[in-house]
């Protein structure tokens, strides 16, 4: 990490407890699609007593338990893609993954889309771009005209 600068550091340590943040958030709210499921698969699986000839309320039930488990599964799989990125950044590689995990990121507002935004214009910065990337460091910037600077004199000056 020698060749990123302490404010790119201080942006990496802050992206990185964000992404743990939100893992956590996501993790949590896999619980909000268990009710959902759980009051579907009821109505699926209800006595005739309840519902009789109603297949209206097993097709609800049905619809409802799938819209649970989607849930479940899309905050699982945020809460993965975050703990992932936060590993990536740790390692200082995968740039393509944490760029388009961000990006889908942005769908879940209003925090991901926080996130998202904010990981994007981080990791595109010149340095955290470059050591995301595995590049070499730069160069130091070379004098643009060594003569002169031999000299002491500037052409453009004379």
């Amino acid at each position: 990490m020698e060749r990123l600068t302490p404010d790119d550091i201080r942006q990496l340590d802050l992206l990185k407890l964000f992404f743990k943040i939100a893992a956590i958030l996501f993790a949590v709210g896999i619980c909000c699609g268990l009710p959902h499921t759980l009051i579907g698969l009821g109505f699926v699986t209800s006595p005739e007593s309840m519902s009789p000839n109603d297949p209206g309320a097993q097709l609800f039930g049905g619809i409802f338990a799938v819209a649970g488990i989607f849930v479940m599964a899309a905050m699982a799989a945020f809460s993965w893609g975050c703990w992932q990125v936060l590993g990536k950044l740790e390692q200082g590689t995968g740039f393509t993954f944490i760029t388009v995990t961000s990006a889908l990121l942005c769908l879940n507002m209003p925090f991901g889309a926080a996130l998202g935004v904010y990981s994007l214009v981080t990791i595109n910065r010149p340095n955290i771009r470059d050591w995301l990337e595995g590049k070499p460091a730069a160069p130091p910037a070379a004098d643009s005209n060594p003569v002169a600077s031999e000299q002491g004199t500037d052409d453009r000056t004379q």
